[in-house]
């Protein structure tokens, strides 16, 4: 979900700040390991805009943003044992504000907005975490991202120009 604002800066540049939630995920599995990550996130694009006769918005900037949950489920089976499973939101792991690199092209036709996008940034994850997560020593998730991970998304989205 996106909601923009504007302010001209000269003819055909502009402004642009907003609000975005959004959402990145992750999961693995290795042998009787199972991790999976589902954050959501709460962002202010900084970006500027380039407007070609609008119709065509070309949008560039920084993308600050803070976790709102980041819900992170890990299981281990070891063989002939019980499944030992845990799910907790990690949230308070995480940096509460950090920034990003986020890019968008949109056409428009007639007030119908076509919008390609991609983000991409990283994310610290406290190093008291691996002390405080049960299965630490089994986690995929500390294993593959631990002290910090990145991430990165594109997709296409529509909307309506106001």
């Amino acid at each position: 979900m996106d909601a923009y604002a504007r302010t001209r800066i000269n003819n055909g540049l502009y402004w642009v700040t907003g609000l975005n939630i959004f959402q990145t995920g992750y999961s693995n599995f290795v042998d009787v390991r199972y991790s999976e990550l589902k954050t959501t996130y709460l962002g202010i694009p900084l970006m500027v805009r380039v407007n070609y006769l609008n119709m065509w918005y070309i949008d560039i900037g920084m993308l600050a943003r803070t976790p709102l949950s980041a819900n992170l489920t890990e299981m281990y089976q070891p063989t002939g044992g019980p499944q030992q499973n845990q799910r907790s939101d990690i949230k308070r792991y995480l940096n509460g504000l950090s920034l990003g690199f986020h890019a968008e092209s949109s056409i428009v036709i007639k007030r119908l907005l076509i919008t390609w996008y991609w983000t991409f940034g990283k994310e610290r994850v406290d190093p008291d975490f691996e002390n405080a997560w049960p299965l630490a020593g089994r986690s995929l998730f500390i294993r593959d991202f631990s002290p910090k991970y990145s991430y990165q998304f594109m997709g296409v989205k529509l909307g309506i120009r106001l």
